[in-house]
This record gives structure tokens, C-alpha cells and sequence, in this order.
């Protein structure tokens, strides 16, 4: 079966909703995604990846950049 084209009003609505951005409600600047991993680790050899999304602003960008760099 063929794939659905999507229309042109869609396509706006999408990239419509990406544009919007939260706003943080402490320092009023924008929120960016951002997506970590840390390691989870077993019985003290293994381990498994544990992935998080964490929301970035200026009030805690950087706690965020200081847990990646351990």
C-alpha cells in the first residue's frame, strides 16, 4: 500500500508546534531537550544505559553540563 502524503496545512501545523517554546516560569528563558545517559551499573561489573530527557534553562544548565562531564 502506497504511503499517505501529508498535506500542506499539516505540514505547517507540525512545524507550527516545534517552533513554540516553553518558557521556564524562575528565570523566564527558554527550555531546551535535551537527551543524557548515564550508566547503570549491576553487581559492580555490568552495566546497562539508562537514558533520561532532561529539560535545560539557565537556572539549572549548569547542574546539567556538570553531571555529563563526571
Amino acid at each position: 500500500m502506497a504511503k499517505k502524503d501529508r498535506t500542506f496545512a499539516a505540514k505547517l501545523a507540525h512545524d507550527q508546534k516545534k517552533k513554540e517554546a516553553k518558557l521556564c516560569p524562575v528565570c523566564g528563558a527558554g527550555i531546551q531537550h535535551a537527551v543524557l545517559y548515564e550508566a547503570r551499573y549491576k553487581n559492580g561489573k555490568q552495566w546497562s544505559p539508562v537514558r533520561k530527557v532532561v529539560d535545560i534553562c539557565d537556572c539549572n544548565k549548569d547542574w546539567v553540563y556538570n553531571q555529563v562531564k563526571k
